[in-house]
């Protein structure tokens, strides 16, 4: 138990908005961000894994900040 590693915090968002069009046609955007504060920080603490290069990893790093914008087009078949 030497080795040590502080705390972090890590804030992520995400934001969606649907249409919907005439004849049951649907458009869905959703925007995701993830690490907002582009914040280092470690997404994986293991005691003795090994790596690659036969040496024990303690650290493996997170993502720094991410940005990710989707669309979709989907139908619905639901009369209401």
């Amino acid at each position: 138990n030497r080795r040590f590693t502080s705390s972090w915090n890590v804030l992520n968002s995400t934001a969606g908005y649907t249409v919907k069009l005439k004849k049951g046609w649907i458009i869905d955007a959703v925007c995701r961000i993830s690490n907002i504060t582009d914040k280092l920080y470690s997404s994986m603490i293991v005691v003795n894994a090994p790596g690659s290069s036969g040496q024990a990893r303690y650290y493996y790093p997170g993502m720094p900040r991410w940005i990710s914008f989707s669309v979709g087009l989907g139908y619905s078949l639901d009369k209401k």
